[in-house]
């Protein structure tokens, strides 16, 4: 009967946990943002402290710089991706009468298509005569998104600086409330997640950031439209695995192909060839140091993420599969370690064994003796401790 009250008790205690989570999975989900960017940013920290720089100093000066890399890069695509849109609504009317008269012209299906789109001047009456409330109701939402969203940015930021500033402190106090039988793994754990998701979040930054600025400069140079919004889709769907590259290259080459197809078929072949190179070459060199991500995994994960916390927190997919990755992996290590002698265990045994092999040849003095006989008994200690540890 207690056994069963016990099992319930664990089993309500473990659905309240979940609930509770589940409540506070938006500030979860931004603790992890922010472990993630200083774990990305802690290679560059440490650089910086090996040439002698202070750890508060080096902490401020990667952190500016990244800072100032952000913003500029949000101020000059954004002002390039306005622009574009402002030209696009500006030619919206046209490719709507263009489109419309060649579906009419087309006849059949896309002739009774077009006959359910309202003429050019019906459809720009009704929407100059819309209700502004409504209008301004969309226009308050997007302001509020983009208030929430900088609010966002800036409480990842301030999270990851003070984590990387009192590191040691953190490290320190949330062992010391562990067992210490579970120390050794929990602080592998811990440095194993921390340098995968580092490697992850890096190699993604540079694959979307390469991505990002050669897509850029093909269409740029292609005088295809909308360059800008383009070449940042197609950067960030290299975040997706497997389906990454075909997102990104589709609305690139139905606006190509809706120039000509010459330059459709130029433009889509050098995109391809470009996102090949970052896929096949850029992201293997940069992920050389860490383990490969599983794409089902991270596919997974994004799905969760766009389903809990919204379609912006997808790019941290990655990471955290990395993350994952990483502590199965130590903790099959560890149980795998526990089924064996420890090899370091099997050396010292070894060495005594030739120690106590030479003592008998000629009488040793009695402190050697003395200190013989207490490593022999710390040796026999470490076997009987890894035999009889609890296996998990």
């Amino acid at each position: 009967m207690k056994h069963i009250a016990l099992t319930s008790l664990i089993i309500l205690l473990v659905i309240i946990g979940v609930f509770v989570l589940f409540q506070m999975r938006e500030a979860l989900i931004l603790l992890a943002a922010g472990f993630a960017l200083s774990a990305a940013l802690t290679p560059a920290v440490d650089r910086q402290v090996a040439r002698g720089m202070s750890r508060t100093q080096a902490i401020g000066l990667v952190f500016g710089s990244t800072l100032l890399a952000i913003v500029g890069g949000v101020i000059v695509f954004g002002t390039l991706a306005a622009g574009e849109f402002a030209l696009a609504l500006d030619e919206l009317p046209t490719w709507y009468e263009q489109t419309r008269r060649a579906l009419v012209d087309g006849g059949g299906f896309g002739s009774r298509t077009a006959a359910m789109l309202p003429p050019l001047f019906q459809a720009v009456d009704e929407f100059a005569t819309a209700d502004l409330a409504v209008l301004g109701a969309l226009a308050l939402d997007v302001a509020l998104r983009t208030i929430t969203l900088t609010a966002l940015a800036l409480a990842v930021v301030v999270f990851g600086f003070y984590w990387l500033l009192d590191q040691q402190r953190f490290e320190r106090l949330w062992l010391s409330l562990l067992p210490p039988a579970t120390r050794i793994t929990a602080r592998a754990l811990y440095d194993q997640v921390i340098a995968e998701v580092g490697v992850s979040m890096r190699s993604g930054v540079l694959v979307v950031a390469f991505t990002l600025f050669s897509l850029l400069a093909l269409l740029a140079i292609s005088g295809v439209p909308g360059a800008t919004l383009l070449a940042i889709f197609g950067g960030i769907a290299m975040v997706v695995p497997l389906l990454g590259p075909l997102l990104g290259l589709t609305p690139i080459a139905v606006v190509a192909f809706a120039q000509s197809p010459t330059t459709g078929v130029l433009v889509t072949t050098f995109a391809a060839v470009l996102i090949a190179v970052a896929k096949l070459v850029v992201t293997p060199r940069v992920q050389r140091d860490g383990a490969r991500v599983n794409p089902v995994l991270v596919v997974l994960l994004i799905m969760v993420l766009a389903e809990l916390a919204g379609l912006l927190w997808i790019i941290f997919a990655p990471p955290l599969a990395a993350a994952l990755q990483a502590a199965t992996r130590v903790l099959t290590a560890d149980r795998a370690a526990l089924n064996a002698p420890s090899d370091k265990v099997a050396q010292l045994e070894d060495a005594l064994l030739a120690l106590e092999a030479r003592s008998k040849e000629a009488a040793p003095s009695p402190q050697f003796a003395d200190m013989l006989k207490r490593a022999r008994s710390l040796v026999d200690e470490a076997e009987e401790q890894l035999i009889s540890q609890p296996q998990s």
